[in-house]
């Protein structure tokens, strides 16, 4: 088993390197292979932590056309590791006016479980941070007692 602590540690390290004090109105989060169902969590966290919009692609499907419907006020997020660089293919100019940012979490296609817990850990400690950045006392889903309710309804019957 990978070494939690460390793995955690590591997490805590990168989720601060995200943190902005722009707020944004959606949350795009690219992953590929492994890291794709790690991206959907994400934007799961997104939707029920802050309340906001957000959107899970593959890297190559998302520049192929969703990119184009960007705008400043929406931030990126790619997950990568070393077998599957966040930036292949893309010049550094191209993503200026993006509000891009990239995470290289580091291990080998043959180390899975660190890569899935570490991505797990550092996408949570992301959304936990920036709702307390933004002065949230609990989670916008708990926030929202029809919508709650209609979610309890369908999920649990």
């Amino acid at each position: 088993l990978p070494d939690l602590t460390r793995l955690f540690e590591s997490a805590d390290r990168m989720s601060n390197s995200l943190l902005r004090a722009q707020n944004f109105s959606s949350y795009i989060i690219l992953g590929s292979g492994l890291l794709f169902p790690i991206a959907l969590y994400g934007t799961l966290k997104a939707n029920e932590i802050l309340g906001i919009r957000s959107y899970a692609y593959t890297i190559d499907e998302f520049f192929h056309a969703p990119v184009f419907g960007v705008t400043r006020t929406d931030r990126i997020l790619i997950l990568g590791n070393r077998s599957n660089s966040p930036y292949r293919g893309l010049p550094h100019s191209a993503s200026n006016h993006l509000n891009i940012s990239s995470l290289d979490f580091g291990y080998s296609t043959q180390n899975y479980l660190s890569t899935l817990l570490q991505s797990l850990f550092v996408l949570q400690l992301f959304m936990i941070k920036t709702a307390t950045q933004r002065g949230f006392r609990q989670c916008s889903f708990l926030t929202n007692k029809k919508i709650l309710k209609l979610s309890s309804l369908y999920i649990y019957g």
